[in-house]
């Protein structure tokens, strides 16, 4: 019997009961065994007291061949199997629930989202879920420790996804914390992205998402930042069910359902809403605000709502409030208490967006060691604070300049997708002799894929694929791929209000872009939101394209332009340029907007690039600025200094084609905010047919010319306005100072006048008149050393300075004891404004001044050239046998045949 229980783990239970086998005898083996064996033909008994996910068990039991058996067991999940070793002794756990909750076959993204304000019921902040695919789910926290509650919550609510991604912190990623232990209790394949690489998670796009979304709400909205938790809950699930890719909501792609929005489409956040309170009240209805859908409270159709205490209801009869209710004075009286009652609970301040900036929300999960000390807000992070100086190698990895580039290369298959330079993993010298250059330099650069594959690429690789991808002034430009998605803001113009009428009545569209971006995705993969008006001058026929397919080609944005361009879709198709010149990135550079993302740039790089092109900018201006000891208030209140205007100022960032891709900034006055001065502030600028005649000139007279250019020109002159502005973070421990403009910074309006004035003074003490034909052509009489009189000549445009005579020397010198000339611009002119100039001779042996556009010409070639292959397209065609009606040499501008 031994034997055969080793075959039939039930055979004692058949012993045990005789009846079960009628045909044979109670005690002989030989008997029950046959007869157990057809009563069981239909079941299938192991060994095991539960079977494991097996292919030939499976097919036995359900019937079905070994083919379909193995393919079901791939197709499937087996989460729930149980396991035993000893019989029963206990009854078996009753809580594996998630065989009850939804499996999601996609890889999530998660990351905490940090508020600076806590919110109204006491949360800072909050763990958001996201799927690229256009799904993300936000639970606010009063505390990163219950991030474990937050995936809970998530997978009762969405469904429990087959990975999850996220980074080291300490919530997640302990063994003992919630978060762990609910990863392992549902069976998540975790990943934890590496260490200072955020980028490796793909939440950073979703949170960039949502912020935008949250301050462009409270902005319109006007709503308090301590309401953000609501808010953020709101616009994750509004965002999860707009229709995205294909027609579809990120809702429907991930878990297959078509998701019901009932709930969303009567209110909108921050509405004015009645809401019945209590039943035997007899202050009903009572006014509020809509802050969401209360999913955990009440029933279907249960709505967050906030009263003037703050103290967040749940209510179900809640209605709009009408236009009829705002036109009552017993409503605009409610309205006044209402708003008086919520300030004193969340504070006057709560409507105030900086104007510098939205950065109400951080997501890093420590603080970060370059943030400024609270104790100390104009402190700043020198630079050997970040860089190790002990290690030479690591000081020169931080500094070299491709570090933080994004360019478009080839992965390990071959794909060119768009990666970042992360550092310099090997340094070479160049051969001794040899000047650097970055095409001949063979150090290695690891650089990181959007995916977070890191490869090793060489200094040359990374600068061909860089400078293939930019046009001469660095600025890299894409091709589109896909329109993702639209949105409109406040200032669009309605469909109401999208035509004007003529005077003969007839009604005639308005011609408008304002107020509307679009989520374009491009060829490299990277996505960016882009203004019509840019993406309507690159890609006509796709935008138009996309606004039929969307429903909005009626909008005026739209309704103006795209009928049009569908009409006449096949002549033009062939002569758009499909390119949109992606102006956020130089040579792959990125380049800041403010002075506070250069920074940011900076410590994200470890360099101090954009820092020294800030400080080196700010020692040229800052004469420009006199700090005077009076109040920003004071200022403002214009009794201090009465008559003065307050401006703001802004930096415009570049950088240079040098070969060591050096970062500029210039600083520029808000001048378009001032009043006009009443003193003249046009300044002309000498023509371009008064520069070929003074070349005639000079040649006829064999005078010499030499060029000059002045440095920071507009900062020698006064500043004629009475305008002051207040110090920004670049100005250190002056932060926040009441500062006068004295010198005429770039951005003014008079400051162009006023370098003029101010130079003519200077040239006029020099002796010179201005011509009658051309105010910017200076004349002095002149005496060459044989006697021969003429006119020695001063041409101005802006800060370019041109002279003529036969010893320029005197007058240049002259100019050099007055202002700062920059270097290596004294000399013969080779260029003038666009133009080649060089100094040539003719064929009877005398020397000339010839003028062309010869770089002009083989740029415009050449970017032709290189727009056509990056579009596919063959190189241009040559037409005829090419024979020209004047040899190649030949030169117009220098031939005196007749």
């Amino acid at each position: 019997v031994s034997d055969y229980s080793r075959r039939y783990s039930s055979v004692n239970a058949v012993f045990s009961c005789p009846s079960l086998l009628p045909n044979s005898c109670a005690t002989c083996v030989d008997c029950i065994l046959p007869s157990f064996e057809s009563l069981c033909i239909s079941s299938t008994i192991t060994t095991d007291r539960h079977h494991s996910p097996d292919a030939k068990l499976l097919a036995d039991k359900w019937e079905c061949s070994m083919e379909a058996a193995r393919a079901t067991l791939q197709s499937t999940t087996q989460l729930n199997i149980r396991s035993a070793e000893a019989p029963l002794t206990r009854r078996y756990r009753t809580d594996l629930l998630s065989m009850n909750l939804r499996r999601l076959n996609c890889k999530f993204f998660t990351d905490t989202l940090f508020s600076r304000s806590i919110s109204i019921v006491g949360n800072s902040c909050a763990q958001l879920y996201y799927d690229p695919n256009g799904y993300m789910y936000v639970y606010p926290m009063i505390a990163k420790r219950e991030a474990g509650e937050s995936l809970d919550r998530f997978v009762n609510d969405v469904g429990i996804p087959n990975e999850l991604v996220y980074d080291g912190a300490g919530e997640q990623v302990g063994r003992k914390s919630q978060f762990d232990k609910s990863i392992r209790h549902y069976k998540i394949n975790k990943h934890t992205i590496e260490p200072f690489s955020p980028w490796q998670n793909k939440a950073e796009s979703g949170i960039r998402i949502i912020k935008a979304k949250w301050k462009r709400l409270m902005i319109t909205r006007k709503v308090p930042k301590r309401l953000w938790d609501f808010a953020l809950v709101w616009i994750a699930q509004i965002y999860s069910r707009t229709a995205m890719k294909h027609g579809r909501t990120g809702f429907e792609v991930i878990t297959g359902d078509t998701p019901d929005i009932s709930e969303w489409v009567d209110f909108s956040f921050y509405d004015w809403v009645w809401y019945w309170h209590s039943p035997n009240s007899e202050d009903n209805p009572r006014l509020g605000r809509w802050i969401g859908v209360s999913h955990r409270v009440g029933s279907t159709l249960c709505y967050w709502i906030l009263p003037a205490s703050g103290r967040v209801l749940a209510r179900t009869t809640v209605q709009h409030v009408t236009l009829d209710d705002m036109a009552s004075d017993e409503f605009k009286r409610k309205v006044e208490e209402y708003n008086h009652g919520l300030e004193r609970v969340v504070g006057d301040d709560s409507y105030v967006v900086d104007g510098d900036g939205f950065h109400n929300f951080v997501n890093e999960d420590s603080p970060d060691p370059f943030d400024l000390p609270v104790d100390d807000p104009n402190h700043l992070p020198d630079i050997d604070e970040i860089v190790d100086q002990t290690d030479a190698e690591k000081a020169a990895d931080t500094y070299h300049s491709f570090i933080g580039a994004e360019v478009i290369v080839p992965d390990a298959a071959g794909n060119r997708r768009m990666a970042r330079v992360l550092r310099r993993v090997r340094e070479a010298d160049p051969p001794e002799g040899q000047s650097t250059n970055v095409f001949n330099d063979r150090s290695v650069y690891e650089v990181q894929f959007p995916d977070g594959d890191v490869d090793r690429l060489a200094a040359n690789v990374i600068a061909e694929n860089l400078f293939s991808q930019v046009d001469k002034n660095g600025v890299q430009f894409q091709i589109l791929h896909e329109i993702v998605e639209h949105q409109k803001d406040a200032s669009a113009i309605p469909i109401e209000n999208g035509y004007v009428a003529s005077r003969s009545g007839n009604r005639h569209p308005k011609k408008t872009t304002r107020g509307w971006k679009l989520l374009v995705e491009w060829k490299d993969g990277s996505v960016s939101w882009v203004p019509l008006k840019d993406l309507k001058a690159s890609n006509p026929v796709q935008l138009a394209e996309y606004a039929i397919a969307n429903n909005i080609d009626r909008e005026p944005a739209f309704n103006w332009w795209v009928h049009h361009t569908v009409r006449t879709r096949d002549r033009i198709i062939g002569k758009v340029q499909s390119r949109y010149w992606r102006t956020t990135h130089k040579f792959g550079i990125r380049l800041p907007k403010t002075v506070e993302e250069a920074y940011r740039i900076d410590e994200e790089t470890g360099t101090t690039f954009w820092r020294d092109a800030i400080e080196k900018e700010l020692r040229k201006v800052r004469v420009a600025f006199e700090k005077i000891d009076i109040s920003v208030d004071d200022m403002r209140s214009g009794q201090v200094r009465p008559g003065y205007q307050e401006i703001s100022y802004h930096w415009v960032f570049d950088i240079k084609m040098d070969g060591s891709f050096t970062r500029k900034a210039r600083l520029v006055a808000g001048g378009h905010t001032t009043e006009t001065p009443v003193a003249m502030t046009y300044s002309s600028v000498v023509s371009r047919d008064s520069i070929r005649i003074a070349f005639l000139l000079a040649a006829l007279n064999g005078l010499e010319i030499c060029a000059a250019d002045v440095g920071n020109a507009y900062l020698n002159a006064p500043c004629k306005e009475k305008i002051w502005t207040v110090a920004g973070i670049e100005f250190g421990s002056e932060k926040g100072s009441v500062m006068m403009i004295v010198r005429a910074l770039y951005g003014l309006k008079s400051s162009g006048a006023s370098w003029a004035s101010m130079l003519n003074e200077s040239i006029m003490a020099l002796g010179y008149t201005p011509s009658e034909a051309d105010r910017n052509v200076w004349l002095k009489p002149g005496v060459k050393p044989d006697g021969f009189r003429y006119y020695q000549m001063i041409l101005i445009y802006v800060d370019d300075i041109l002279h003529l005579s036969h010893d320029p020397d005197v007058v240049i010198n002259a100019l050099r004891g007055m202002y700062e000339l920059k270097e290596g611009s004294v000399g013969p002119p080779n260029r003038y404004l666009g133009a080649n100039v060089e100094r040539v001779q003719l064929g009877d042996g005398r020397e000339t001044w010839a003028m062309s556009s010869k770089d002009y010409i083989t740029s415009a070639v050449a970017n032709v050239e290189s727009m056509r292959k990056m579009d596919g397209e063959p190189p241009l065609k040559v037409y005829g046998d090419c024979k020209r009606p004047y040899p190649k040499d030949y030169r117009p501008e220098i031939d005196v045949s007749e």
